[in-house]
């Protein structure tokens, strides 16, 4: 499980400036949502503060994360049903993106 990483540390509810701050921390965001994202603001906040989203391939953050992908700043990816409530899958590649520490381009996504 994912919780038993140990580089997971879960706060629970904080207030929006301490998000912030632990975001800009953080090397990567895991993101396994089931469900259609419109738009997902946060995928961009990542990408603002140069932590790695790993997200699936579900609703809109295809579009939302196109560039990023492109350029490998970020992970989006195309899991069956089956595989989505597998963590040992997604830990596996939040550890594999930890170890190669990738590194954002200082170029803009335009």
């Amino acid at each position: 499980m994912i919780a038993e990483r140990p580089w997971v540390k879960y706060v629970g509810n904080v207030q929006q400036d301490v998000l912030v701050k632990e975001l800009s921390k953080a090397k990567v965001w895991l993101y396994p949502a089931c469900f259609i994202e419109s738009f997902c603001i946060t995928a961009l906040e990542c990408l603002l503060t140069k932590t790695y989203p790993i997200v699936r391939r579900v609703g809109a953050l295809s579009n939302t994360l196109k560039r990023a992908e492109d350029k490998d700043m970020a992970s989006v990816l195309s899991w069956g049903i089956e595989s989505d409530y597998d963590l040992s899958l997604w830990a596996d590649l939040v550890d594999d993106a930890l170890l190669r520490a990738r590194r954002f381009p200082d170029e803009s996504l335009s």
